[in-house]
Parts: C-alpha cells; structure tokens; sequence
C-alpha cells in the first residue's frame, strides 16, 4: 500500500514489503515505483500470495528498491520461524535509507548467499 498513489504519506523515507503484491485501491495506481526506496520480501513457496507479485514489483521498479526472495519460505515462515535473516536485512535496508548508514548494508547481498536461503537483488537508480 505504501507504494500505491492513492496512499501517499509524505512522513515515509522508505517501505518494506513483506509478502506483497499490487492490490487495487479505488484512486490509485502503481506507478511511480520509485517514490520511495523499497524493500520487498518474500517466500517462494508462498501458497496465499503468489511470489511472482513481489517478482514483478521489484522488476519493474527503477529503483532505489531491494529484494529478499527466500527459497524455501512460505508466506509466513520467515516472519515467524527464525526470522533472524530477516531481521538483519530489513534492520541493515532501513539503516541505509532512514539513518544513511551503508555499513551493514554492504554486506547483506554475502550474508543471504552464506546462509543458503534466498537470493539478494539491488536497484541502485531512481
């Protein structure tokens, strides 16, 4: 929603998405993708909403906007088994984008291939 024209708020510097996909919302439409930076977050094994919403976000947004796509994660898996991959890329993802702080950052795309359950993508544009 954060993402959707028909709810912007001027107070958000950035949004994660968990799970996400482009719901309608009467007045409002997707596309300006690169309003705010993003970060989008999904199981690939979802069974409730389909990961190729959260595919086709991130593939058409010009970025600044980031991926965490989790291999064997099903729609709330990664939010509430352990969650501690999560936790370090959103926390790391919003460091970057609301405090400036790339130190943690720079490293999350070597962190997520170590730990063997997902992939991580980046859009540096806008």
């Amino acid at each position: 929603m954060s993402l959707n024209s028909c709810c912007i708020d001027d107070r958000l510097d950035a949004a994660v998405e968990l799970s996400g996909i482009r719901l309608p919302f009467p007045d409002g439409a997707f596309d300006d993708l690169g309003r705010i930076p993003f970060l989008a977050v999904h199981g690939a094994k979802d069974n409730i909403v389909t990961v190729k919403g959260s595919d086709s976000l991130f593939a058409e947004a010009p970025g600044p906007a980031a991926y965490l796509r989790l291999t064997e994660a099903d729609h709330t898996g990664f939010i509430f088994g352990d969650g501690a991959l999560l936790d370090q890329v959103v926390l790391a993802y919003l460091d970057r984008h609301l405090k400036g702080d790339d130190t943690a950052f720079d490293a999350i795309a070597e962190v997520v291939a170590d730990s063997g359950q997902g992939t991580f993508e980046v859009k540096q544009g806008g």
